[in-house]
């Protein structure tokens, strides 16, 4: 999915002067610190997303892959289309840690698998993952602060086998 994802986002990147491009769980943010009874300090608790998007070095958008299949039904109790209150509260911490100090907070993806070819076609300077359609929903995460959080379900293609 890295190399297909990184395929698409050179196009557009080279297109429109830039550079555009995914790195895939290669680094990690540690969350959190306690003291030592030496009065040492240790990192703990390691966050680690699966895709980070990148724009000439800067992160543009996170995304975590789920292997597990979307709800069809539309109903008020899969409103949600399955997707799970923990995938979302990872997410946010996501956002939380990876986006620079200051700025409005990353958009985020979380990125389900369905039978499909993929293309290329509709990935955008400012929609990093619009070629994979304009997904099954948008969320809108701390909907009352000055800078909600966007967190898109969007569904990639996997070949039939």
């Amino acid at each position: 999915m890295i190399n297909q994802l990184n395929k698409t986002l050179a196009e557009v990147g080279k297109s429109a002067g830039c550079k555009l491009y995914a790195i895939g769980q290669r680094q990690s943010w540690k969350v959190a610190t306690y003291e030592k009874e030496d009065g040492t300090t240790k990192e703990a608790f390691t966050l680690k997303p699966d895709i980070i998007i990148y724009r000439d070095r800067r992160p543009i958008m996170i995304a975590d892959t789920k292997w597990k299949v979307l709800n069809d039904a539309e109903d008020e109790e899969t409103a949600k289309l399955g997707v799970s209150q923990p995938d979302v509260y990872q997410m946010m911490a996501y956002a939380q840690i990876i986006s620079p100090p200051g700025e409005s907070p990353l958009p985020l993806a979380l990125l389900y698998p369905k039978i499909g070819t993929y293309s290329g076609a509709g990935c955008k300077i400012d929609d990093p993952l619009g070629h994979l359609g304009s997904g099954r929903r948008k969320f809108t995460i701390d909907h009352k602060e000055k800078n909600p959080i966007s967190l898109k379900i969007l569904e990639f293609p996997l070949p039939m086998a």
